[in-house]
């Protein structure tokens, strides 16, 4: 029901996205929407790679779920969360 609603008001911002794009061009959409990508990739990679090794600074959960290996974190920041609600 939230996706819904989140659909629901990215279609009703529609309009007003093709009105700022019929007055700036698409070259200004497109350098906005990478310049939005790559911080967002950024980000996650600058949360993914603390969220799974700081924890196991702590003896305790190291010894019960040990450091996994570079890849697993790289691909799970790579590929993010699709999707607005994940269950």
């Amino acid at each position: 029901m939230v996706e819904a609603l989140v659909f629901l008001l990215t279609g009703l911002q529609a309009r007003i996205v093709i009105g700022t794009l019929a007055s700036n061009g698409l070259d200004h959409a497109l350098a906005v929407g990478l310049a939005i990508s790559a911080t967002v990739i950024v980000v996650r990679f600058a949360w993914v790679f603390p969220a799974t090794y700081l924890p196991r600074l702590i003896p305790t959960v190291r010894r019960r779920d040990p450091c996994p290996d570079w890849r697993l974190p790289f691909l799970v920041g790579f590929t993010g969360l699709r999707g607005v609600v994940r269950v």
